[in-house]
């Protein structure tokens, strides 16, 4: 994800880093704040069901209810 958001700092865009740990952090982040993006990444097989049901609640919790997500990691090159 740095480097997803450095490409986004030199188009232009302003870009936040945060790395919350867990999930209600992370929508108390896009609660707080107008995103117009989240980038995601996951690592691990086991993280890929849960994932339709974590996009669904950052869009729920989003002051943004168009927010775009961006997903990336291990799991999806190699898939």
């Amino acid at each position: 994800l740095m480097m997803v958001a450095e490409f986004f700092r030199r188009a232009g865009w302003e870009v936040a880093t945060e790395y919350p740990a867990r999930m209600d952090e992370l929508l108390a982040l896009v609660g707080a704040e107008r995103y117009t993006l989240i980038g995601l990444t996951v690592a691990g097989d086991d993280r890929v069901d849960g994932l339709p049901a974590r996009i669904a609640q950052i869009r729920r919790g989003s002051r943004n209810k168009g927010i775009g997500v961006l997903v990336g990691g291990r799991v999806f090159v190699e898939n």
